[in-house]
């Protein structure tokens, strides 16, 4: 009876690699990251290619050996053609082709292949240096899975740059600083430039916003010149649907001197897009910003967050 359960048990673990790699074939032309996904299922789906390709050249070792020189070399070829045309496949179905995605089809290739010559020093220096093909996308994984529970963690609390983490949400890197704040001990010092378009913008904003009655931010003016400021919301289907003008939230506000204390109802943003109703559920940026300044000007902001 146990020599039954150790052959059954060995049967599943010789076909569970070949189960995994007939789930995933089809993945690579269905699925996958979307406007709707976080950045954090992106990378993990990008890692999906080191995993394949290395389970790939492991089970294809079984049949046809290749611990040689010459036969790695032709898998790598394969692999770098292969790939390639998935790529462009991909670009002729409506997805996103991606030479990165080639790269690391060939890091799970490199990587599978080490992994099947005998053990010694350099063999282990090799499988070290191959692994660092991954890293990378490894370290992707991690920052965004620490970015993603950091937001999940504040919300309804969306940036008040007590962490310097609420930094990385924004489309370029600003200062924190201790000067202004209404909240906690920093707020974020923003000089908006001459540019056509100047400011912040959260990318990738969490969780459902329907049950909330408010969006509010704390924007401080140190000079006695008014400025002009337009706060923008966007959700997904705003961004799929062609990113047009009369499809999304904006107001346009005019900052005084000192703290300005500004709250716009949930409702008003719903309501915003002309042929339809927002989904609160989907949001995916919120972006302050001011257009054609003719000198540049610095304000403070803080204390980002639902109500």
């Amino acid at each position: 009876m146990v020599n039954m359960q150790k052959t059954k048990f060995a049967r599943i673990k010789a076909f569970a690699p070949l189960l995994l790699i007939a789930v995933i074939i089809p993945l690579f032309f269905v699925g996958g990251p979307t406007l709707e996904s976080t950045r954090l299922f992106g990378a993990l789906w990008n890692c999906g290619h080191i995993l394949f390709f290395g389970l790939l050249v492991i089970q294809l070792n079984k049949k046809y050996p290749l611990t040689t020189l010459r036969s790695g070399l032709i898998l790598t070829l394969v692999v770098f053609v292969v790939g390639g045309l998935i790529e462009l496949i991909q670009v002729n179905i409506g997805r996103d082709g991606n030479w990165k995605d080639v790269y690391l089809d060939l890091a799970g290739t490199w990587i599978g292949l080490v992994w099947l010559l005998p053990v010694n020093r350099w063999i282990w220096c090799a499988r070290i240096a191959v692994l660092s093909l991954a890293v990378p996308s490894l370290m992707q994984v991690v920052l965004f899975a620490v970015l993603h529970f950091h937001a999940a963690r504040e919300f309804p609390r969306i940036a008040d740059f007590e962490s310097p983490l609420d930094l990385y949400e924004f489309s370029r890197k600003f200062e924190r600083t201790e000067e202004f704040h209404t909240h906690g001990r920093y707020g974020l010092k923003l000089t908006l430039t001459p540019a056509l378009y100047s400011g912040i913008s959260i990318n990738r904003a969490y969780a459902d916003w329907s049950p909330y009655k408010q969006l509010n931010v704390d924007i401080y003016n140190p000079s006695t010149d008014p400025l002009g400021l337009v706060i923008r919301v966007n959700d997904i289907a705003h961004d799929v649907g062609g990113w047009k003008d009369d499809d999304r939230f904006n107001q346009s506000i005019q900052l005084k001197l000192g703290w300005n204390y500004i709250s716009i109802p949930i409702s008003i943003i719903k309501n915003a897009p002309a042929h339809r109703l927002m989904d609160m559920s989907k949001v995916s940026s919120i972006i302050i910003y001011t257009s054609n300044l003719p000198v540049s000007r610095v304000i403070y902001v803080d204390n980002l967050r639902l109500d």
